[in-house]
């Protein structure tokens, strides 16, 4: 699959080096003899191509990485299914909002440019890091045992730090309706799971729940 709707758009793919540094350099994204010296995927991503951008000769004060994200009119690790292309206006609006507390800022990472032509976001790279899904397991390895009391106690701060964001005030709520997603995700997540013949192995993730 190809995003890409005409010669000015820009696929972010990790084998598509040259035109993406042509297009960070034709934003100011990057300065003028920055290169991108490697695109690599930035962890495990569904929804959105995800790739981590090296930069050599960033003398002029970009950062040494950033993290680069593109929506595309699919889901992007099941390429078979239809996806909503301007979902990255959502999150572009969240990180505007969200920049202006201080306490919700502190954990999260910056975006430091969107263009919602080609649907790029460019971040601040925090670097490699880990997902909460081992927060989901009991026993055995995976459980995660580092999640200590004083991370659940800043975890519950920063989350209500950002429930008390004033989306009125804002002027931004509307963007938020985010209606098309929410069909997507109640599909995906109600319908096509008690669907039958739907080739999901239920008892996979709970033990007789196909019968069910």
């Amino acid at each position: 699959h190809s995003s890409a709707n005409n010669e000015s758009m820009v696929d972010l793919l990790p084998d598509n080096v040259e035109a993406i540094q042509t297009f960070l350099r034709d934003k100011g994204w990057i300065g003028p003899t920055s290169t991108v010296s490697s695109l690599a995927p930035a962890g495990e991503g569904n929804m959105n191509r995800t790739l981590r951008a090296t930069l050599d000769n960033a003398a002029d004060g970009s950062p040494f990485t950033l993290i680069l994200k593109q929506s595309v009119p699919f889901v992007a690790k099941y390429p078979q299914i239809a996806a909503p292309q301007n979902r990255l206006d959502v999150e572009a609006a969240f990180y505007e909002i969200t920049a202006a507390s201080a306490d919700v800022q502190r954990y999260m990472p910056r975006m430091l440019h969107y263009d919602n032509e080609t649907n790029i976001m460019c971040l601040e790279d925090l670097g490699d890091g880990a997902d909460m899904t081992a927060g989901y397991s009991r026993t055995g390895d995976d459980k995660l045992d580092s999640f200590n009391v004083d991370h659940r106690e800043t975890l519950m701060k920063w989350l209500a730090s950002l429930h008390s964001v004033d989306l009125d005030t804002s002027g931004k709520r509307d963007a938020f309706t985010n209606m098309e997603m929410r069909k997507l995700n109640a599909t995906h997540i109600f319908d096509l799971p008690l669907s039958k013949d739907n080739g999901i192995d239920l008892d996979g993730s709970t033990s007789g729940l196909q019968n069910v």
